[in-house]
């Protein structure tokens, strides 16, 4: 059974030289979707689970607040992340991402969007306060 602990996940390898920086920010798993943007200061984004998808979101500038919450246990988890760090969305964790400042994300997604099939289900998190 997977941990239901939310851990920050910082580079795994970084190398840099004249040419330039090479940085691995995950190197486990099994992803079909990489996705990127950028949200504005305040806004949230989430309020929503998966039941198939696991899904890695990676800050490269800013700073996104997240809670989670477990929807079977109700077990809430808050954690902050800051540029070059990451946190993996677990099956049925739904999340709740506010944005602090205007920040640059990636998301990998374990299972590809598709319209058929879209595993994403609404789930008001409520963040303790």
């Amino acid at each position: 059974m997977e941990s239901d602990s939310v851990t920050v996940i910082a580079p795994v390898f970084e190398r840099a030289d004249a040419r330039g920086t090479f940085i691995e920010a995950v190197n486990a798993g099994h992803w079909e979707s990489l996705a990127y943007g950028t949200m504005g200061a305040g806004h949230v984004m989430g309020q929503h689970y998966h039941r198939e998808t696991v899904v890695f979101f990676f800050v490269t500038r800013g700073q996104a607040d997240i809670t989670i919450e477990n929807i079977e246990t109700k077990r809430q988890q808050f954690v902050t992340l800051h540029a070059r760090e990451g946190t993996l969305l677990r099956v049925n964790h739904a999340h709740h991402i506010k944005f602090a400042v205007e920040t640059d994300y990636l998301l990998m997604k374990s299972q590809a969007y598709s319209n058929e099939n879209p595993d994403t289900y609404h789930y008001d998190v409520t963040p303790a306060s």
